[in-house]
């Protein structure tokens, strides 16, 4: 959760987006850490082809819509 809510301060995508979780086996796919500079946290998942996980996936965060007097470039 902690890396989600990283990605929606930096990354204004990620403000209007619905943020989802799950928890799958080794079985799914592959995991890699992928840091970068602004996203130390990031890790990128390929999942097998073919292989339906959309049901294991749960809401995490709705989208931060913007609310009165936000500040149109996005968070500082």
């Amino acid at each position: 959760m902690e890396a989600a809510e990283h990605g929606r301060k930096i990354y204004d995508r990620f403000r209007n987006s619905y943020i989802v979780v799950a928890t799958l086996d080794a079985a799914a796919g592959e995991v890699l850490t992928t840091p970068s500079r602004n996203q130390p946290q990031h890790a990128t998942f390929w999942k097998v082809h073919g292989l339906d996980v959309s049901g294991a996936f749960d809401l995490a965060l709705e989208p931060d819509l913007p609310q009165p007097g936000d500040d149109p470039l996005g968070p500082s």
